[in-house]
């Protein structure tokens, strides 16, 4: 077995298509750690289930057609990973701490034979707090893909690394001490993403910078590489040129584009086309056609392919379709939300 831990980014390839099937179902159940970590910090944690859907942590393949089958948890992973964190705990050694772990993402996906070989990939978004009485500082946080290989059963594997990557996240973390000075309360912990976009400057703003943003980090600290012009017709942007160091006009191609800003509107740039952003409770939303699935043999995009395979969607045959998205604030993906038919 072979284990990799990717960063999260957009990386555009050619699609994954997935033939139309009724997706089983099966049970993802952790395995308990048989290690025990002296001189704990900490001897509770509290699990808060922050993920979108809290009932599926992803989608493997069975069987010798590799039919497509969705993890579910019977047992809640709230449950599951509580009796890591007691079985981890040794209790003759441990101090009174008390930890808060927020899943925010979890995700299993396996590919099988026959599309990139035996592959399997576990992300998981997560961070973890401590303290007591209320108060706490973040401890660790873990926002990562681990890919895994095998020549043998890839399905094994990758569930025995999901189960290793929450626990050992965990193990990590139980003689460490926060040095972040910022508290929190329980509630800040719940709305940890709102926290984290106050250092965003695109998210603490309604009067947005025009320009071309060649990068997310550029978009969303609102510093434009450069000053446009354009056309808009009906709500569509068009013939997106930049002025060079020259002052002569220089054609914008999307595929070297994340967002244009002109007259104050913003527009995320995908491979098709630039599509109007538009901002609704803290976060920023947009209508448009993407791949169904970008995929390449060591990169994955986690808030692209994840979403889209965990609510059993069926990809179109010619890779592309429509859908209501959202931005992922840390890395720029698309989250998508709902396949809009047209």
């Amino acid at each position: 077995m072979k284990k990799l831990i990717l960063p999260v980014f957009i990386f555009l390839s050619a699609p994954l298509v997935i033939c139309a099937q009724k997706i089983r179902k099966d049970d993802f159940q952790m395995v308990l750690p048989k290690q025990k970590i002296q001189n704990s910090l900490y001897s509770s944690m509290r699990f808060i289930d922050a993920r979108y859907d809290t009932t599926s942590v992803g989608i493997i393949q069975r069987g010798a057609l590799n039919l497509w089958v969705k993890l579910l948890t019977r047992q809640p992973l709230k449950e599951q990973v509580e009796s890591s964190f007691m079985a981890l705990t040794d209790n003759g050694t441990a101090n009174a701490g008390e930890l808060i772990l927020i899943m925010r993402q979890f995700s299993l996906v396996e590919f099988a034979a026959g599309i990139l070989g035996q592959k399997g990939y576990c992300y998981m978004r997560a961070n973890l707090f401590a303290g007591n009485n209320g108060s706490y500082k973040q401890l660790s946080s873990f926002d990562s893909v681990v890919m895994v290989k095998s020549p043998y059963d890839i399905t094994k594997e990758l569930l025995k690394t999901g189960s290793e990557v929450i626990t050992g996240f965990i193990a990590g973390s139980l003689v460490k001490k926060p040095a972040e000075k910022e508290n929190f309360n329980l509630n800040d912990i719940y709305r940890i993403d709102s926290f984290e976009k106050r250092n965003l400057a695109v998210y603490q703003t309604d009067v947005y910078k025009d320009g071309v943003y060649r990068s997310f980090r550029s978009f969303i600290d609102q510093t434009p590489d450069g000053q446009i012009t354009a056309k808009v017709k009906k709500g569509e942007i068009w013939d997106i040129f930049v002025f060079n160091k020259k002052g002569k006009k220089e054609k914008v191609w999307q595929k070297d584009t994340y967002a244009v800003i002109y007259n104050g509107v913003p527009y995320i740039s995908t491979e098709f086309d630039y599509y109007p952003l538009i901002k609704k409770d803290d976060d920023l939303y947009f209508t448009g056609k993407v791949r169904a699935a970008v995929f390449s043999a060591d990169a994955i995009v986690t808030s692209v392919l994840f979403s889209a395979l965990l609510a059993g969607l069926v990809i179109i045959p010619n890779g592309e379709a429509t859908f209501d998205m959202k931005i992922d604030h840390l890395n720029g993906g698309f989250i998508r939300l709902k396949q809009v038919k047209k």
